[in-house]
């Protein structure tokens, strides 16, 4: 499937935020927290920010589980592929970005009590 360049430059903006985001949580301290779809609460340290390829075309994501130092995760997007069903695609690392950087940053933030920026 080809790639559309105006969802191109929209994921990478994406991307830009969610690095703000994770800038934010690294100057703060603050771990991200969330229940997503279980009813244990998952709890993160975002030591890296999101990387891109030099070519634009995949866009790595690392996280890890705030208690297990054992449990990392390293995830690779593929940036052409617009599939909307497509979890190694943009649709993927859209969902990643929103509910397991922004979404638990916020919560993260919230519950330690520091105001949150005003991000775009």
């Amino acid at each position: 499937m080809r790639s559309n360049p105006k969802s191109k430059k929209a994921i990478l903006k994406r991307i830009d935020l969610a690095n703000k985001w994770i800038a934010f949580s690294q100057k703060h301290e603050i771990l991200g927290s969330g229940y997503f779809g279980s009813t244990m609460e998952s709890v993160f340290k975002y030591p890296h920010k999101i990387t891109v390829s030099p070519k634009k075309n995949r866009a790595t994501l690392r996280y890890k589980d705030a208690y297990w130092p054992y449990d990392k995760t390293h995830l690779t997007f593929n940036l052409n592929d617009t599939d909307e069903y497509s979890d190694t695609g943009v649709s993927g690392l859209r969902y990643e970005i929103s509910n397991f950087i922004i979404k638990a940053i916020k919560r993260g933030a919230n519950e330690a009590g520091i105001p949150l920026p005003s991000y775009r």
